[in-house]
């Protein structure tokens, strides 16, 4: 059984696990040393963060890997989707975990001029680094929206953008 390392047990819904680490980072450490391709890894973990994160639930093919995985980790198969979702809740370029922060919406401002390399750069080695929010009419009279933020990625897109250092 995965337990913290104050010893308690890691059943997940309970108040034992932590979204800030210990159950969950040796989760996450146990099944990226099962993966053996860190390329397929941080897929897993950035699909954890986008498309398996709006249906709330795994992907056919992380579902699959998932149940390979828990084949050979009894202990893992009491993690439901929701419980995957927040283990795998961090960056898939820093492994850091994810932030949710408040960014404002620009109103007024409906596009940003940047090359298309800056912006390719930009989704590659610093994605969740947002720090406002291009205007929508779908946004109505909103002042903010929720994103999620890694250190990490903010202070590359800031490096990257050659508007401070990291």
């Amino acid at each position: 059984m995965m337990t913290e390392p104050n010893g308690r047990s890691c059943m997940p819904g309970s108040d034992d696990v932590s979204a800030d680490g210990g159950v969950f980072e040796e989760l996450r450490q146990q099944f990226r040393i099962f993966v053996s391709d860190d390329v397929l890894f941080r897929k897993f973990v950035e699909f954890c963060n986008a498309k398996a994160r709006q249906s709330g639930r795994l992907a056919f093919w992380q579902a699959e890997l998932w149940n390979s995985f828990v084949a050979k980790n009894r202990e893992a198969a009491v993690f439901a989707d929701a419980a995957i979702l927040e283990a795998f809740h961090v960056c898939h370029i820093h492994m850091l975990p994810l932030q949710s922060v408040e960014i404002p919406i620009q109103k007024g401002l409906w596009s940003v001029t940047r090359t298309p390399d800056i912006d390719a750069q930009i989704n590659r080695e610093a994605p969740f680094s947002e720090s406002y929010c291009l205007d929508s009419s779908a946004w109505g009279n909103a002042t903010h929206v929720t994103v999620d933020h890694c250190d990490e990625c903010v202070a590359e897109r800031r490096r990257i953008e050659g508007t401070g250092t990291p």
